[in-house]
């Protein structure tokens, strides 16, 4: 299935990072802090699962793994790096143990440096998108595509649970699975279909005979 960009899906992700990003802001104004928190809580689900609805892997491996490494995982490195060059802490008489620390950060622990957290989804979204490839290419994917969702749910809730951090942030790439595979599997049976119309409005329907969802 050819996937084209839907103008108000980009939009909306967009929105969802831009929470986000407001969400790891200091100081949030006390009015309006609890409503920034429980929609940001919700964004990265949301974003997430709109990123699965729309992934293809229409491409080559080589094409593929080409155009995320551009679009990805080089500006999470350079967008990350650059903040730590223009961190004034970087330059204090103690600054070399703080830039080893934010160099860590960004290469092992894929958190990215300390002023620009919200960078993390980025690596996340790059590890997501290189284990789905091989999946959406094999025969009975939905049935590999549900027991990766269950399991990466199962790992999600042990991990923190027991408060256990990971190399490469990936105890957040196992929180994010669960919603990409719903949105990759939402469209894949055709519960939802967008689709833009010729005079710029949008359809969006909702197909509930197709459940149960066939595996």
């Amino acid at each position: 299935m050819t996937i084209h960009r839907i103008e108000w899906i980009d939009q909306l992700k967009g929105l969802m990072l831009l929470l986000v990003i407001i969400e790891h802001i200091g100081s949030i104004p006390s009015q309006i802090a609890p409503f920034l928190y429980f929609f940001g809580g919700a964004a990265m689900p949301v974003y997430f699962a709109l990123s699965g609805y729309l992934f293809s892997a229409n491409k080559s491996l080589g094409v593929f793994l080409l155009s995320k490494v551009k679009t990805l995982l080089i500006p999470y490195f350079l967008i990350s790096i650059l903040i730590v060059f223009l961190d004034h802490n970087t330059y204090l008489p103690d600054g070399g143990a703080y830039f080893i620390n934010e160099m860590c950060r960004i290469l092992i622990y894929g958190i990215s440096a300390s002023k620009a957290t919200p960078m993390w989804f980025v690596l996340t979204l790059f590890l997501i998108n290189l284990s789905f490839y091989p999946i959406v290419k094999a025969k009975n994917r939905n049935w590999l595509f549900f027991c990766l969702g269950f399991v990466s749910a199962c790992v999600a809730w042990t991990i923190s649970q027991e408060n256990i951090k990971l190399l490469l942030n990936f105890e957040s790439y196992f929180a994010a699975v669960p919603f990409f595979v719903i949105g990759f599997l939402i469209r894949e049976q055709n519960l939802v279909t967008i689709s833009n119309n010729i005079g710029g409005g949008h359809n969006f329907n909702i197909a509930v005979s197709t459940f149960p969802i066939s595996l």
